[in-house]
């Protein structure tokens, strides 16, 4: 069993060829066993045409053959090269597990037919076990039958086979005989087909010692029809019984029986049988000189051809076809073939050009013949799919035509999914509007605003339905953008929005009444920035969340009236080695920027000034009237230059200030650090206090 252990599979091209030297006239026992086994993970069981030389051998039907099958033929090369040629007829791919050539005698088996192919090969026993070599000299396989109608007959002794089919003796050391005497031994098969054609070996020995006054006699019935004897088998000698002509059976069911006469006192025997079947082989091989010149062409090139295999002429379906190939990892992929055809050449009389094309083994379109100077285009309105993602389309000649077939161009088309819906268009228009409208340029604002999910913009959160339908968005946050002027009329095209967030930016003008009457708005944050007048009385409905902090000129009723600003004041003393800084901290709803000098209050100054002050004071010794009780003479005396490298630089007398309002000049010239100071010195100090 260990050659069917292992097996060999033929992914591409349609005919694959075993090359085998024979001797010619000589006759060889062919076997080719094909198991699946599910190699491949797919369970897929292949159908697939199995060929000697160009003609059909059999069909190789691993789908009802679920656990295999075997094909053995009796055969006479006419060359001295056999070819074996398993053949795609769909989708799957064929495979073979082993084959198999053993030499016979050329008076063995000799018919009138053509050659035989295996049916059945039965020695009569009991025991299950199978025969081949070293056992049967050609290596033929017996295998054990017997019926439960039947009685065993066995002997130690060996049987003579003289004759030339030479079963094993192993095989003929047993018998079957009717348990009822009178009742005929028979022995039946069938076929699919009704025309099938059969050729009987029945070999008969005697193993029983028989009496003076027993007699085992009888004749061989073939569908109720006299066949052979009566016949007296031999003791210990072997006799074949065959037919030189093949016999057909009725309707395809086969019934040979073994009746016994009317003188016999004993029922009729029976050691073994085969019966082959008569195949064809109609096409004659292609000129064998004409064989060995292309071979030593092919040779001479290095020829590598995926389908100059077999016999070069026959069968016609089987020579040259036109194939295009293309493959793709993805093995779900759809295809849209264009075929372009259009005859070019003068055909004669007597000249043809017929095809048919084939998609992966499969018909797909044809037999076509091409128009001369006229375009014919061929193409598939559904999508196709190709096994394993390896496609073929093969132009194949009919048996009509004189001529090999044509393709003057091809496209092939993927189909590509589009799942899922754009943004509302609606939306996209808005969105866009806006970002014209502040001049925003954010790197990832392009392509779809919503989706993919993982490309959605910044600042952007948008309906998550399903892919059909197209998103909309739900939440716009532009805080701390740098966005100037008004609030964008085209936030009002966003019709789904729940959530906007436009603070911390430098807008101005008044806050437009559209928004109070979005009615999926339910979150607006407007604080930060530079908002005047009223709030449009449409902010006043329920469920809406309004922040609107940090405008100061922007009132939340109407007449508008400004609310007076409250301040409190907490002096904090610092000190620089000698000199002494006097800070003064405000708290404001709206709070100094901590990041940068840049954003300090008009109307306060950064200087350096010295000396201010000889005393120092805790948070908690500050009199209560402590800006009126500072020294007068606060920046009467300052640098008149000032380096503009790091303030840490600065002599020990200079200290860095900030000072809210105008600055009273007492004389001398001044000098403003500018942006040197120290971003993290702010901190959260509104100003410095000075003398009134």
């Amino acid at each position: 069993m260990k050659p069917y252990t292992t097996l060999r599979y033929f992914p591409d091209g349609i005919r694959n060829c075993y090359n085998l030297n024979v001797g010619k006239g000589s006759k060889y026992l062919i076997r080719a066993t094909f198991i699946y086994g599910n190699y491949d993970g797919h369970d897929i069981k292949p159908v697939f045409d199995l060929y000697l030389g160009p003609n059909l051998w059999a069909t190789i039907d691993l789908e009802r053959a679920v656990n295999g099958t075997r094909q053995d033929m009796l055969h006479i090369p006419t060359s001295n090269s056999l070819q074996i040629c398993l053949v795609k007829t769909g989708e799957t791919t064929p495979l073979i597990s082993a084959l198999e050539l053993r030499p016979m005698e050329n008076v063995s088996y000799s018919t009138e037919s053509d050659s035989l192919n295996l049916y059945n090969m039965y020695y009569l026993s009991k025991s299950g076990s199978q025969i081949r070599y070293s056992r049967d000299i050609y290596d033929r396989i017996w295998r054990s039958y017997f019926k439960m109608e039947w009685t065993q007959i066995f002997t130690d002794l060996d049987v003579v086979h003289s004759n030339k089919y030479a079963p094993p003796k192993d095989a003929l050391k047993y018998a079957a005989t009717p348990t009822n005497a009178s009742a005929p031994l028979t022995i039946e098969w069938s076929s699919a087909n009704p025309d099938a054609q059969y050729h009987l070996y029945a070999h008969f020995a005697e193993l029983q010692d028989l009496e003076a006054n027993e007699t085992r006699e009888f004749s061989m019935v073939w569908n109720g029809q006299h066949y052979y004897g009566p016949l007296v088998p031999l003791k210990l000698n072997l006799l074949t019984i065959f037919n030189k002509s093949p016999r057909t059976c009725n309707g395809g069911k086969c019934s040979v029986q073994l009746i016994r006469t009317n003188r016999s006192t004993l029922p009729p025997l029976l050691n073994a049988f085969e019966v082959f079947t008569v195949i064809h082989l109609p096409q004659s091989e292609t000129d064998e000189s004409d064989v060995s010149a292309i071979k030593s062409i092919a040779t001479s090139y290095a020829l590598s051809r995926i389908n100059w295999q077999g016999d070069p002429c026959v069968p016609q379906q089987l020579s040259a076809p036109l194939t295009i190939e293309w493959s793709s990892a993805n093995p779900d992929a759809q295809y849209h073939l264009y075929a372009h055809f259009a005859e070019l050449q003068d055909l004669e009389a007597n000249e043809t050009r017929e095809f048919s094309m084939v998609w992966n083994g499969q018909h797909y379109y044809g037999p076509l013949v091409p128009l001369k100077l006229n375009l014919l285009t061929i193409f598939n309105k559904s999508p196709r799919t190709c096994n394993g993602g390896k496609c073929s389309v093969q132009l194949i000649r009919t048996n009509r035509s004189t001529l090999p077939p044509l393709l003057n161009a091809f496209e092939v088309f993927t189909v590509i999914h589009l799942p899922q819906s754009e943004t509302d268009e609606s939306d996209v228009s808005a969105i866009k509007s806006i970002a014209t409208s502040y001049a925003l340029s954010r790197i990832n604002w392009q392509g779809d605003p919503c989706v993919p999910q993982q490309l959605r913009w910044d600042g952007l959160n948008c309906t998550n339905t399903v892919a059909s339908m197209p998103p909309r968005l739900t939440t716009l946050n532009l805080s701390s953008s740098g966005l100037t002027g008004t609030i964008a009329a085209a936030i009002q095209n966003l019709t789904q929005l729940e959530k906007l967030d436009l603070s911390n930016n430098n807008l101005t003008g008044g806050v437009p009444e559209f928004l109070g009457d979005m009615k999926s708005l339910t979150v607006i944050n407007l604080s930060g920035n530079n908002l005047s007048g009223s709030l449009p009385q449409a902010f006043q409905r329920k469920g809406l969340e309004l922040s609107v902090e940090g405008n100061p000129r922007l009132c939340l009723s109407s007449p508008c009236k400004k609310p007076t600003k409250k301040k409190v004041v907490v002096p904090i003393v610092v000190s620089v080695s000698a000199a002494t800084v006097i800070f003064v901290v405000e708290t404001n709803p709206r709070k100094f920027p901590t990041n940068s000098p840049r954003n300090i209050p008009r109307d306060t100054f950064l200087g350096i000034y010295r000396r201010t002050h000889s005393s120092e004071f805790s948070e908690g010794s500050f009199p209560r009237n402590f800006p009126s009780e500072l020294p007068r003479k606060v920046s009467s005396e300052l640098p008149r230059t000032v380096p503009s490298e790091n303030p840490s630089k600065y002599p020990e007398e200079f200290s860095l200030g900030i000072f809210r309002g105008p600055f009273r000049r007492t004389g001398g010239p001044r000098s403003f650090l500018g942006n040197s100071f120290p971003r993290n010195s702010v901190g959260n100090f509104r100003g410095i206090s000075e003398e009134k």
